[in-house]
């Protein structure tokens, strides 16, 4: 193209853009507004960005979840316009991959089983949503987030995939971020009112830490610090402050999060590492040794100390029905949050096939209306969760069958790479632990159906499939390399 033809087009696009906006504010569209600035500002950068910045607005993204948690991601440009990074951050991303890819004539997917798995299941979703949106209004694009969300992982597969080291960046994105979140963490729960009501925004908190979550990030903090541990063992400060996340993560009385860290370092073992699941054994039963006698030394009965806490919490595990009695000062709630997730999904599990089983109830459906009949019938009080705290009960509810089974086909197709990765470096494990780590307590909880887990989640499973399909060609944007996205 011509430099002439190509200033007109700008020019007349320009032109388009000014039309478009004009005519919405005059309507007063302020949604479609915002809207239309992101994809503009996306378009801007595609044309004029430095080839860092996509990499930077990862970087922000990935901080920004992990040190902010639920804080960063409310916050908004708006009070009026629910605006919020990720939606930001996706908007303006894929108008710059698709116009990146359609300048540089390439696929903007790899063309390999994890991304036609993977579309299969947006697909069914985006069919769905469209009949749902006339029925439910802005209630189903807000349960539809956890679809939309996937779109980090064409982002980060796009863009990483011209990276030479993909997997050692996100690698030291996780270390630099846990290591602070450690400090963070304990500095937000010893003055909690200063982080609620001071360190604001707008009166949103710009740190606000939530248990599952900010669990599962310290889960996946001792997953990477031990990974450096274990790429030099002359680095046992990096196996300390492993130990510190950890020890950490069990503060947070969550046990999705310890299950978490269970899978990942079972995936190390699937690797032939069986270093960590070892460390994790000895640690425990010596720790447990230790504060038994500590405790003994006070006098103070054994239902009294955090090992009672710490036995029911685990026996919990295989008492699903939360038929036992649990009396311990931090597993007394056991039984009753067993009962509130298994009362839950039954019901919904029930609703659905009566309604749909096929296609499910649909994107903005109210799933906690019946359970509440079941489980509050008495109770006037606020109940704002709309998820059942799973995201294979979730996708089951909201599309169905078809829908769950193709989710479910995506994380079969997942096991390949992960298996593949831990039998090579340990750097090429990092992307995969941490995506099993997010996944594991997302089922059982609702990590992946908000940005404070979906997007490290989807980001780094993409930036895991860039580092598998990386070659030196990959960084030419020279005609002619149209396929060297598509992979078998």
């Amino acid at each position: 193209m011509t430099p002439d033809w190509k200033t007109r087009l700008i020019y007349g696009g320009t032109a388009l853009a000014a039309i478009v906006i004009g005519y919405l504010i005059t309507d007063e569209q302020w949604i479609l507004l915002a809207l239309a600035l992101v994809a503009l500002a996306g378009a801007a950068l595609a044309a004029w960005a430095p080839r860092g910045l996509p990499r930077a607005i990862f970087a922000v993204l990935i901080f920004g979840y992990i040190l902010g948690n639920r804080g960063f991601a409310q916050l908004s440009p708006s009070r009026s316009i629910p605006l919020f990074p990720a939606e930001i951050a996706l908007a303006a991303g894929g108008v710059l991959l698709l116009m990146r890819a359609t300048a540089g004539k390439r696929l903007p997917f790899f063309a390999d089983r994890l991304n036609f798995a993977l579309l299969v299941w947006i697909g069914l979703a985006c069919a769905r949503i469209g009949f749902d949106v006339h029925r439910f209004g802005l209630e189903a694009i807000r349960d539809f987030a956890m679809v939309y969300y996937a779109g980090f992982f064409f982002l980060a597969q796009y863009v990483f995939a011209k990276e030479p080291e993909p997997n050692r960046w996100l690698h030291r994105c996780l270390l630099v971020a846990t290591a602070l979140l450690l400090p963070m963490y304990i500095l937000f729960d010893r003055f909690p009112d200063f982080f609620a009501s001071r360190l604001t925004f707008r009166d949103v908190p710009l740190i606000f830490y939530k248990g599952d979550l900010v669990g599962t990030n310290l889960t996946i903090g001792g997953l990477v610090w031990f990974i450096f541990y274990e790429q030099n063992r002359n680095r046992w400060w990096a196996l300390v402050l492993s130990l510190a996340l950890i020890v950490a993560m069990l503060t947070t009385n969550n046990r999705s999060s310890a299950l978490a860290l269970l899978v990942g370092a079972s995936w190390l073992a699937v690797g032939g590492r069986w270093r960590m699941l070892r460390t994790l054994a000895v640690t425990g039963v010596l720790g447990g040794i230790a504060l038994f006698f500590w405790y003994a030394f006070q006098g103070r009965p054994l239902n009294q100390t955090p090992l009672q806490s710490l036995y029911e919490e685990a026996s919990s595990l295989i008492d699903p029905t939360g038929q036992r009695s649990y009396a311990g000062a931090g597993s007394y709630s056991k039984g009753d949050n067993n009962r509130f997730r298994v009362v839950w999904w039954e019901t919904v599990i029930h609703q659905t096939v009566d309604h749909n089983p096929y296609i499910g109830v649909g994107f903005g459906y109210d799933l906690a209306e019946e359970f509440l009949k079941v489980y509050y019938p008495d109770s006037s009080d606020d109940f704002r969760a709309r998820s059942p705290h799973s995201i294979l009960v979730t996708t089951f509810a909201r599309m169905g069958a078809l829908g769950l089974l193709s989710f479910v086909a995506f994380l079969i197709t997942l096991i390949f790479p992960t298996r593949q990765a831990m039998r090579g470096e340990l750097v090429e494990a990092v992307p995969w632990v941490t995506a099993w780590a997010i996944l594991t307590s997302s089922c059982f909880g609702v990590v992946l159906e908000g940005p404070m887990g979906a997007v490290l989640f989807w980001s780094a499973v993409g930036i895991g499939c860039a580092a598998r399909g990386t070659s030196p060609d990959l960084s030419s944007d020279a005609p002619g390399s149209a396929d060297i996205l598509v992979r078998s």
